[in-house]
């Protein structure tokens, strides 16, 4: 028997609850059973696969919808009136990749056409086709945008797109998918917050007519919850963003991909990746800062394989990607966590599922799929490689590249800030550890600081001093420069105006270029070991903590003595103490040690907070909530 041939039938059915009673839907008499889409005021509140008597849906499974729909008919009558997106569809793009599946892709923009008429315009990207066919459906349809690419892949496409749309806005969806009503309007409306720079939606299987679309739905369904969910760091780990949605569901903000750049072209469909361009690219925005949001109201409905042949192909593909991209993050991002992320999810996920498969447990995955993921977990370091190799030998885009609208041709990503800098010494001499000095309006206290670094004993490796400056107006960055000349060291300057003490670390350390970062404010003047005892104890996972020893005034000072003889505490019995647990409010900025990657991943300062000392508790937080440990180092004396 082939895996085709069903023994049972099956049908999507849609109950809607907006309406009581409740009109409980019917399936022809033969079918045994049903794929269950439960919907409250245009949102899907439950699925379940249900069996069914006669075509009707059992006594027991409408209890058990009802039971589900109960929070969320408490959540719709308590909830504030939903706000009117504030990008409208007539600033967005919508964008649609296609190879050589000209019946799906018609009906994809019809959808599209019915549900989204208002879009600023709707482009076809046509990938490397085989034939004319695309071409001359989309020539039938004037309002329509064509736009051909030899060279096949989704990425590929995808960045075409980007390059050739206008929208402040972007939205992606692929040719295999339907979208609808309000779509676009429920993608949009999650923009209204600033800080949100992409948003992902709901995907519905649109048939259920073979064991394959069953299965495709059972094991790879796009639909990642009923709420609205929010990623960003440090609360989402970026190896796991695979739960924030799926690239033929998707919409960015066009601003976001200055610093996000555009889809690596390593990985996707028609590449030997196989897919993960969009769990790549997702990984990428969390990494920079950026906040992800889910929306389950914005649906579209996904024609999944229909033959087991390709779907076989799919659980090799995704089994391939998933591998490659964490190898990606491990060669490429530094991010060295993907190494335990990939060990834990191969036995706990890839053999787990082969051996429910080989024991036939009761819901486990038909053993071909089970293996064919298996095989493609295997082989990805090797797909990885090949598919950088081509990537390169095509002159194909990468991460840091960024698309201009109109051109199709890319640019390189920008520094986040724009800085004036300029480097005393040869830049060209490798620096391993990079002094941060955050100033404002301090030069004579700066310039002590900055002699006492000069006089340093000789730490491991070469180093830096940046000079981050915040509205100088005293003839801070002339005096440095006039200085730098006297000093056996490296010294630059990069200033900004109107920030927060937050915002200029934060400035120092995006122009640093050591691997390991040193911060010290300008009032603190480090002893000779002070370089070297942050230069010797470094560890990706531990950030350093260094004693800043207070200047002790005459015993007729009460308020300084008991200052004094805090901190001391604080730090000489507290934090020196063996078996000291450390807290968020043990971290202090004005003197610590870091690893540049493990700052860039964090995403630095927040320069939200305006009362200061309260960003380096945050700060500390989110170290601590990270699982980075804490470490006193008593030679590392200001």
């Amino acid at each position: 028997m082939e895996r085709n041939t069903r023994v049972d039938r099956i049908e999507i059915l849609e109950v809607f609850l907006d309406f009581a009673p409740v009109a409980w839907p019917v399936a022809a008499e033969r079918t045994t059973r049903a794929f269950l889409i439960v919907w409250l005021d245009r949102r899907v509140v439950w699925t379940a696969w249900e069996r069914l008597v006669a075509g009707e849906l059992p006594e027991s499974a409408r209890k058990r919808v009802l039971a589900a729909a109960a929070w969320p008919i408490w959540q719709l009558r308590h909830a504030l009136p939903r706000e009117v997106a504030r990008i409208p569809p007539s600033r967005t793009s919508v964008v649609v990749c296609t190879r050589d599946r000209t019946e799906d892709l018609a009906r994809c923009l019809d959808s599209i056409d019915q549900n989204a008429p208002d879009a600023l315009e709707v482009i076809v990207v046509d990938s490397a086709p085989s034939d004319e066919r695309t071409r001359v459906l989309v020539a039938s349809r004037p309002h329509l945008r064509y736009v051909h690419d030899r060279r096949p892949g989704l990425s590929i496409a995808r960045n075409t797109g980007i390059a050739a749309a206008r929208g402040a806005v972007i939205a992606f969806t692929d040719d295999d998918a339907v979208v609808e009503p309000r779509w676009l309007e429920e993608l949009l409306q999650p923009f209204n917050d600033p800080t949100v720079s992409v948003v992902t939606g709901l995907g519905l299987p649109l048939e259920m007519n073979s064991p394959s679309q069953e299965w495709f739905e059972r094991l790879s369904s796009f639909i990642k919850g009923y709420e609205r969910k929010e990623f960003s760091a440090p609360l989402t780990s970026p190896l796991s963003v695979g739960n924030a949605g799926a690239g033929v569901n998707m919409a960015v903000r066009r601003d976001a991909l200055v610093e996000i750049g555009l889809f690596d072209e390593t990985f996707g469909p028609g590449t030997p990746a196989k897919a993960g361009d969009d769990h790549e690219f997702f990984y990428r925005a969390i990494r920079a800062g950026h906040r992800i949001v889910y929306e389950p109201r914005a649906i579209i409905r996904h024609c999944h394989r229909r033959d087991w042949a390709a779907l076989e192909r799919a659980a090799h593909s995704y089994g391939t990607a998933v591998y490659a991209w964490w190898c990606h993050a491990i060669v490429e991002e530094r991010d060295f966590s993907a190494v335990r992320a990939a060990c834990w999810w191969f036995l706990h996920n890839e053999i787990r599922n082969l051996a429910r498969s080989v024991l036939r447990r009761p819901g486990s995955a038909p053993i071909d799929l089970s293996v064919a993921s298996v095989r493609g977990a295997l082989g990805a370091p090797a797909a990885y490689v090949r598919s950088r190799r081509t990537m390169v030998k095509l002159g194909g885009r990468r991460a840091g590249d960024v698309a201009v609208p109109g051109d199709g041709e890319p640019v390189k990503r920008p520094p986040p800030t724009t800085v004036a800098s300029r480097t005393t010494l040869d830049d060209r001499e490798g620096v391993d550890v990079s002094v941060i000095v955050a100033t404002h309006n301090r030069r004579t206290v700066l310039l002590e600081t900055l002699d006492a670094l000069a006089e340093q004993s000789n730490p491991e490796g070469s180093f830096e001093i940046v000079v981050s400056a915040d509205s100088c107006t005293d003839g801070t960055r002339d005096a440095v420069e006039a200085r730098a000349s006297s000093w056996p060291i490296r010294v630059r300057v990069v200033e900004h105006t109107g920030a927060k003490a937050s915002a200029t670390r934060n400035l120092g350390a995006a122009a640093a270029r050591g691997s390991w970062l040193v911060f010290l404010d300008d009032d603190i003047r480090p002893a000779p070991g002070f370089l070297a005892a942050h230069s010797s104890e470094r560890c990706h996972q531990t950030v350093n903590l260094g004693y800043a020893r207070p200047i002790k005034t005459p015993d007729g000072d009460h308020v300084n003595r008991e200052a004094w003889r805090w901190w001391e505490d604080q730090f000489r019995r507290g934090l020196a103490e063996p078996g000291h647990r450390f807290r968020y409010t043990d971290f202090l900025s004005g003197n610590f040690g870091i690893d540049a990657g493990l700052f860039r991943d964090v995403g630095g300062f927040d320069e939200t907070f305006t009362r200061a000392g309260w960003e380096d508790y945050e700060f500390g937080l989110r170290l601590i909530e990270r699982g980075v440990r804490f470490a006193y180092l008593a030679d590392a004396v200001g």
